[in-house]
């Protein structure tokens, strides 16, 4: 017999739930006029913040932000020049690094003390690049990272300490199962991985139980 596939419901129907707020972003980044598909304002980190959800909200100063988005603008249009509507699957080893460093550099832009904006941070920016280039670049998020069994660190709240560091995993993990399953997208491969159930981390490793000690389950 061929075992099941343990699935998260909750976690499933989260996953189409936020889908409606990713469909907004991706709707307004659609109505952008061809000479301006890759200019980033601020309506499109408020939407990429409400589909992302989370205690974090966009905070910046305003008259800091036409500055830092010039560079945000920069890096979408660097990854969009580089590969136009190019398919992840599709992408040969060279290429494969190529997208990788442009895609790790764009995270980094919510970092650098010059570009980063209060409230939008790396998975949010993934967010961005994936509603950009949902065919290219995945989302990173700790489920995901969990699915795809990247080992992480993470803090007492359960949040991965410097996602951003495991983008480029994500990135060729997925190259590799979109291209070995050509019937799997970059969507339906997240969620796939969102909907898996996150095993809890024990807090410290586990000692050899002595058989003359008496232990709780």
């Amino acid at each position: 017999m061929i075992a099941k596939k343990v699935i998260d419901t909750k976690a499933e129907k989260k996953w189409e739930k936020m889908r409606n707020s990713y469909e907004y972003v991706a709707a307004r980044i659609d109505s952008k006029p061809k000479s301006g598909r890759y200019n980033i304002d601020l309506i499109d980190l408020v939407l990429v913040s409400n589909f992302k959800g989370g205690y974090a909200s966009i905070a910046e100063r305003y008259e800091n932000l036409d500055v830092k988005l010039k560079a945000y603008t920069d890096g979408i249009y660097i990854i969009a020049k580089s590969f136009k509507r190019k398919k992840l699957q599709r992408l040969n080893k060279a290429q494969l690094n190529m997208l990788c460093e442009q895609a790790q550099s764009f995270l980094q832009l919510t970092l650098s003390e010059k570009t980063k904006i209060d409230g939008f941070g790396p998975s949010n920016a993934s967010a961005l690049l994936n509603i950009y280039f949902p065919d290219l670049l995945p989302i990173l998020d700790r489920r995901v990272l969990s699915g795809a069994k990247i080992c992480v660190k993470k803090n007492k709240q359960g949040q991965v300490t410097k996602i951003e560091r495991h983008y480029k995993k994500l990135i060729e993990y997925v190259h590799r199962r979109l291209s070995k399953d050509k019937r799997l997208s970059i969507e339906s491969l997240d969620k796939k991985l969102f909907s898996i159930p996150i095993l809890e981390e024990q807090k410290s490793p586990t000692k050899p139980r002595r058989r003359n000690m008496h232990h709780g389950r």
